[in-house]
């Protein structure tokens, strides 16, 4: 599970950089399966 910080770090990556999946996976340390599951449910979990 990723943090919220970290999910919108994502979406701005993707929206606004216009950065692939691949090229924010590797810029953040993360799976490309990480990045492609939350931009296609478009949100994070929160931690309790």
């Amino acid at each position: 599970m990723i943090e919220m910080a970290q999910f919108h770090n994502i979406k701005f990556l993707k929206e606004v950089e216009g950065l692939s999946q691949r090229q924010i996976a590797t810029k953040l340390g993360i799976s490309r399966n990480t990045v492609s599951k939350y931009l296609k449910n478009n949100t994070a979990r929160q931690q309790s």
